[in-house]
């Protein structure tokens, strides 16, 4: 099975701080309410962006794309996402750990 890594970035405190204002209003719109327990959870604990870096078999296009975004759309009958390149338009955009072994061959 092929491996890949996924790049986690620490929110800043500004950052953290906006995002949990946005998840209080967001969940009280719902009509549930955010608990003291829970919110002195949610600013003691540090929060965290993922992201992969992706790479194309075809052009060598390459970025770094949210992983929440290419997990959701990866189908698993694949040991590894590969989406289009948004570059060429063609399939063989994987993540650049896989890019590497493959071309190392």
């Amino acid at each position: 099975m092929n491996k890949f890594n996924i790049i986690r970035q620490k929110v800043s405190e500004e950052e953290k701080q906006q995002r949990i204002k946005d998840y209080i209003e967001e969940m009280e719109f719902f009509g549930f309410p955010i608990s003291e327990t829970e919110l002195k959870r949610l600013q003691q604990q540090d929060l965290y962006d993922e992201k992969i870096h992706l790479k194309c078999l075809r052009c060598g296009h390459e970025g770094i794309h949210n992983w929440e975004f290419i997990d959701e759309v990866w189908s698993r009958k694949s040991p590894y996402p590969s989406i289009y390149c948004p570059k060429c338009g063609k399939g063989g955009f994987i993540p650049i750990d896989v890019y590497n072994s493959k071309r190392n061959k």
